[in-house]
């Protein structure tokens, strides 16, 4: 958890917290890696999605947080999904994210990782229906991230 001043607070902190996991940025906006927790996990999956050679084969880290992922590039629109044809589906992330008011009146940002409904291990994405292989390093990562073991979680 992390402590709030109210629930716009929470929600600010939360959306925050995922955007430094998930967020590669934006051309000429590109977040650095020590700015970005996620940093190293969003670039792969950025490159991979550009088809850049020394990634092509590389196992993708964000498919494992929800699926679809709509990945915007120069020539058009990359489609990460959980399956082909009809069964393109949705994959709901296993990261929770909450803002939560305790009895005594205080906020804080919950968040919860529900492994139970993680991506399953072996499970590929398809890439404008390509198969990927999908790693759960990004998943683990953010469930040892150290910001959140210093706020007491």
């Amino acid at each position: 958890q992390l402590d709030a001043d109210n629930a716009s607070d929470a929600v600010s902190k939360l959306g925050g917290w995922l955007r430094s996991w998930r967020s590669h940025g934006r051309s000429g906006q590109n977040q650095t890696e020590q700015a970005s927790l996620g940093f190293q996990y969003a670039k792969r999956d950025h490159d991979i999605g550009y088809d850049i050679q020394e990634v092509r084969n590389q196992p993708a880290y964000r498919p494992a947080l929800g699926l679809p992922i709509i990945q915007r590039i120069r020539n058009g629109t990359n489609n990460w999904e959980q399956g082909r044809g009809q069964d393109k589906g949705r994959f709901a992330s296993p990261v929770i994210l909450r803002p939560h008011k305790d009895t005594e009146g205080n906020w804080c940002a919950l968040i919860l990782f529900v492994d139970a409904h993680k991506w399953p291990a072996g499970k590929q994405v398809y890439l404008n229906g390509t198969p990927k292989s999908v790693s759960l390093d990004l998943y683990e990562a953010m469930k040892k991230d150290r910001s959140l073991k210093a706020a007491g979680i």
